[in-house]
């Protein structure tokens, strides 16, 4: 009975805590379950998202770059939210964001491409990969979730789909920096949905047109950047005042006007760039308000009026640059030395003079109580010594002396301090007095147009860019000249440098290197740019120095000594386009490389002239420069090597530069200076030279040639007939040669021409007339005894009539017949008078037009014949 009551409770305990042991199995079951961390349709969707996609590691410029689908494996699927830029919502169900900015992906996205599955998105960055051009998916609009979009950097094309409006959830969009343009539909039919939008980014984007006003409803955004997009109009003055705008940038649009509003003391304003447009006027005093100020870039503006004084209360600023304006005035550079967190300051191009103190009058310590440069832009300020209050910026990164007025010395503390960019050309210095510049971080150095002589000092192995042309520097070249890795211009033209230019040692043998044989002069693998004219250089132009410059374009050693034979292993060089020989001693025939594939594929211009080459002209090299075959589409660039590099300091500083390539050339019979060289400019000039022989038809393929110059050279045979092929054709001159024969009536299809020179040859024949040869005048043909027409001869006196000392009866008539044809009109007037002209006029109304026009031809060919002594008339009329 005990046991029994016993059992009976134990079971009735059972009972009453049974529910409570259920519910902790069905728990543990529950979490020994593992759980699908995205959905199975997501997960498939990433995967085929990943694989539409090659990992390239050029595909994306960040230097921390990485591929993040490269981990995405089938195998975790169930757990693809912890995927490597993939984020899930808060129940690990959907992908809500993908943040895939610099992966190195490579290929095209479509419309059909899987991520447009992932239909929760709500953030999609993919900015800084390579699209390989694709448009913009138009499904990119079913999205509708989304609120940050990312697509810039991305190498995407194309119109912006009409999709992308409805996206009216968004607040980040940036699509900057793509090759894109909004035109159809436009900017304001695009983001008028797009209310609670706080960044949007549109740079490098193709809008031509004005910015929309709506904008300036848009009350909620903080940045907003319409860099380079080819704006135009007036700029509403509304959008400065938006009450949470914090960053307005819409530099490089040369077409958009505008003026400064007046700011009120809450505008939150930290960032304005107006650089490179035509904003102008004054600054209002009212710019002291931006307390928020950081960054001010007004470059390359309209700007006028005094300086304003105002910008000294903005205690925050740290980058000022008024430069390339019109301001004027007087500025205290103390006032720079009081705005702590100034590191960045431009006044260079106006009309101010600034008074920098010494460094003996500035009160206090200077490392505690001042600014820390790192770029300074005092270019064109009216300054009349070095600035010493610089010995002690430690922190000076660029410095822009240029366009002054310094004399004197170099202060040798310069080179020890940290800066990597140094320009003062322009400038009255007169000696570098040292031999080795010390600074290790140097990387850009122009001294040009300065005083400087005595020896060219070596610059450190750091360099990328040296120019020091236009001064009195002399003596031998060193070697170690030579010795930079890092050079991609170099410019010591017109200076008075003499010596040879030095063979470089290389590793060629294995067993060499491993004894220490370094290389001497590891010179040419970034080299763009060299150009050493002008000076007195000498020697043979040797091979090792240049062999493995692959990536030179500009070659100039005009108006040297060099005394060598033609350097065809240049034609090695894929990217030569520019090639300048003139005024040396280079002898010898002009022989083809045939171990090239290249031949100056390249080449835009050469020039031999005045130098002793004697050979028949290089037809073979003619069938081999391709970029001066076919025309093809006009191009409005310009020749140019533009330096690229990053300053690292308080805030990353991205220096371009851009040198244009200047050149000499002689057109239309006078030496002319290009500051600025065309893409499309072509040239070929080979006069002064001891050349003979023909002028091969194959020249009649360079279609692209625009400056042809033969001249003074022993050049004979006819002119042949192909050269009316070169249609973009401005200056022909076959001048001082041995031609013989006719000018091509050809020739006049040359509708560009504007100089022609063929004098002092042994042509005969007819001058062809119409087009542009009417213009030219009687020096183009003298020194041709058997030329004859206008401009040679007055056609209303029979005194200078064609010469009778070659050919037969019927061929001089024949040429006067086909020239008179071509020419009635104009002559007809001047060659017949009175009684003549009153039977030409009878006939002309009697007979058939066409029929009148031949008795006329015949009767003036008839008449001509009869001053010819010994000729037989042919018939009368």
């Amino acid at each position: 009975m005990k046991s029994h009551f016993c059992k009976s409770n134990i079971f009735m305990a059972f009972l009453s805590t049974a529910p409570l042991l259920i519910h902790l199995l069905i728990l543990t079951c529950l979490f020994s379950y593992v759980q699908p961390r995205c959905h199975k349709d997501e997960s498939t969707a990433l995967l085929e998202f990943k694989n539409s996609f090659v990992i390239r590691r050029d595909a994306s410029s960040d230097p921390l770059a990485y591929p993040k689908v490269a981990s995405w494996s089938p195998k975790e699927k169930a757990d693809c939210c912890s995927w490597d830029g993939v984020e899930c919502d808060e129940s690990n169900t959907h992908v809500i964001a993908l943040h895939l900015s610099s992966s190195c992906l490579h290929g095209s996205i479509t419309s059909i491409n899987s991520l447009f599955r992932l239909s929760h998105l709500q953030i999609l960055d993919l900015a800084a990969n390579d699209f390989n051009g694709s448009l913009i998916p138009s499904q990119l609009g079913n999205l509708s979730r989304l609120t940050y979009l990312n697509l810039s950097m991305s190498v995407l094309a194309g119109q912006i789909p009409s999709q992308i409006s409805q996206l009216s959830n968004l607040s980040y969009l940036d699509l900057s920096q793509n090759y894109l343009e909004l035109k159809r539909p436009d900017i304001s039919t695009i983001v008028r949905n797009f209310s609670n939008l706080k960044h949007l980014d549109l740079s490098y984007v193709d809008i031509s047109s004005p910015v929309p006003s709506l904008l300036a409803n848009f009350s909620a955004l903080t940045s907003l950047s319409l860099r380079a997009c080819r704006l135009s109009g007036k700029f509403p003055n509304d959008i400065f005042q938006l009450p949470n705008l914090q960053l307005l940038d819409l530099g490089q649009n040369d077409n958009l006007t505008g003026s400064l509003p007046e700011f009120r003391s809450s505008n939150p304003l930290r960032i304005l760039w107006l650089d490179g447009t035509r904003f102008f006027g004054h600054i209002p005093s009212s710019i002291g308000n931006l307390d928020s100020l950081r960054g001010l870039d007004l470059r390359v503006c309209r700007f006028s009026g005094p300086f304003p004084s105002s910008l000294s209360k903005l205690s925050k600023l740290q980058y000022l640059d008024l430069s390339w304006n019109d301001f004027s005035g007087t500025v205290d550079f103390n006032t720079f030395l009081n705005m702590k967190n100034l590191t960045d300051l431009g006044l260079s191009h106006n009309n101010l003079s600034v008074l920098i103190p010494n460094l003996k009058s500035v009160a206090g310590n200077i490392n505690a109580t001042h600014p820390k440069f790192e770029v300074l832009f005092l270019g064109s300020c009216n300054l009349t010594s070095f600035p010493d209050i610089l010995r002690y910026q430690d922190r000076l990164k660029l410095l822009d002396l240029s366009e002054n007025h310094i004399h004197g010395k170099l202060p040798k503390w310069i080179w020890n301090t940290s800066m990597e960019v140094f320009y003062i050309t322009s400038n009255f210095f007169g000696s570098f007095d040292i031999d080795f510049l010390p600074s290790r971080s140097l990387r850009i150095l122009d001294v040009s147009n300065n005083k400087f002589t005595g020896r060219l000092p070596i610059p450190p192995p750091s360099i990328i860019l040296f120019a020091a042309s236009h001064n009195e520097l002399s003596g031998e070249i060193s070697p170690l000249h030579f010795n930079l890795s890092s050079i991609e211009y170099i410019n010591l033209s017109h200076n008075k440098l003499s010596g040879v230019l030095p063979e470089c040692l290389r590793n060629i043998k294995h067993n060499l290197s491993s004894a220490g044989f370094s290389q001497m002069c590891p010179f040419g693998s970034r080299l763009q740019v060299m150009d050493l004219s002008d000076n007195q250089f000498q020697g043979s132009l040797p091979r090792s120095l240049l062999a493995d410059c692959m990536e030179l374009q500009v070659l100039k050693l005009e108006s040297n000594r060099f005394n060598d034979v033609f350097p065809s292993w240049l034609g090695t060089l894929p990217k030569l386009k520019l090639l300048l020989l003139r005024s040396n001693k280079f002898h010898g025939a002009i022989t083809r490389n045939f171990d090239s594939d290249y031949d100056f594929s390249s080449l835009h211009i050469i020039d031999l002239s005045y130098n002793n080459f004697s050979s028949f002209l290089p037809s073979e090299y003619f069938k081999k420069w391709i970029a001066m075959k076919a025309p093809g589409a006009s191009n409005s660039s310009y020749l140019a090597t533009t330096i690229r590099i990053t300053i690292e300091y308080s805030g990353t500083w991205y220096f371009e530069y851009t040198y244009p390539c200047s050149v000499t050339i002689k057109n239309k019979g006078k030496d002319m200076q290009y500051e600025r060289v065309q893409e499309v400019f072509t040239v070929i000039d080979l006069s002064s030279n001891r050349f003979h022989g023909d002028i091969p038809e194959c020249m009649g393929e360079l279609q692209r040639l625009q400056v042809l110059n033969l001249s003074n050279n022993m050049l004979t045979g006819s002119i042949p007939s192909s050269i009316s092929s070169l249609t973009q054709l401005e200056s022909l001159d076959l001048s001082v040669n041995k031609l013989s024969g006719k000018i091509p009536q050809q020739l006049v299809q040359l509708t560009f021409l504007a100089s022609f020179n063929v004098s002092f040859n042994h042509l005969s024949g007819p001058i062809p007339q119409g087009s542009q040869f009417s213009t030219f005048d009687s020096s183009s043909y003298k020194g041709n005894a058997g030329l004859w027409g206008y401009p040679l001869e007055s056609l209303n006196t029979p005194k200078a009539l064609p010469p009778s000392d070659s050919g037969s009866d019927e061929d001089d008539d024949e040429d006067s017949k086909s020239w008179f044809k071509s020419n009635w009109i104009t002559i007809l007037p001047g060659f017949v008078g009175g009684l003549i002209v009153g039977v030409a006029i009878e006939q002309f109304l009697a007979v058939d037009k066409s029929e009148w026009f031949l008795k006329v031809v015949d009767f003036v060919v008839l008449t001509k014949a009869k001053g010819r002594k010994g000729k037989k008339l042919r018939r009368t009329t």
